[in-house]
């Protein structure tokens, strides 16, 4: 399978990009459930938890419910997908300082309309806030949305919460299409990737 990453990013709308590859071997490999956290992860994700301030957490958790209909978990918003080399492991969860949790409100409201909408059907959030660090460490670009809590990537599944077919390009059609009609109004980014 190949897992379409989708990014929301605020300010300005610059493009649509549309990227695709095949994964090799894909048709034999086993499908996994896209919304089962592995035990590995899980595990670095309670450490780090625990770690934290919790009444920032709780802070920040009562901002997005007052804020939001279906706020993210912690765990979605903590937590950075495209960190996998292991000396950047310990970027791997990170909170957007308090004075940029505001950005991230319109994304994660559009998230929500579009799958009101039924433009997508169902979503997992990988990646919001990445800091300088870390955002270096895994080589991000320089002026990357994620710095200032401003992005969002996700995976979209079909209304089965399966992965979309490598040349299944119904999500990325419906979601061109919302862009053309309502994207410079909206005055946020899309931007469509293959990503394993």
């Amino acid at each position: 399978h190949t897992v379409k990453r989708i990014m929301l990013s605020g300010l300005n709308i610059v493009s649509v990009i549309l990227l695709s590859s095949c994964a090799e071997g894909a048709a034999q490999k086993k499908a996994k459930d896209p919304f089962v956290i592995d035990a590995k992860t899980q595990q670095a994700f309670d450490k780090w938890k625990k770690q934290q301030n919790p009444q920032i957490i709780k802070k920040y958790q009562q901002f997005l419910a007052k804020n939001l209909k279906h706020p993210p978990t912690l765990f979605e918003i903590s937590y950075n997908k495209h960190i996998s080399n292991p000396e950047c492991l310990k970027y791997q969860f990170a909170l957007a300082p308090q004075n940029q949790w505001k950005n991230l409100v319109k994304p994660l409201k559009l998230l929500e309309e579009l799958k009101q909408q039924k433009i997508i059907h169902n979503y997992r959030i990988v990646s919001v806030y990445r800091g300088k660090e870390a955002n270096e460490c895994s080589r991000g670009a320089k002026a990357s949305k994620h710095l200032y809590n401003h992005a969002v990537d996700f995976h979209v599944f079909d209304e089965n919460g399966k992965y979309y077919a490598d040349d299944d390009l119904t999500i990325q059609n419906k979601l061109c299409t919302y862009w053309r009609k309502n994207g410079k109004k909206l005055n946020l980014g899309l931007g469509t990737y293959t990503s394993n």
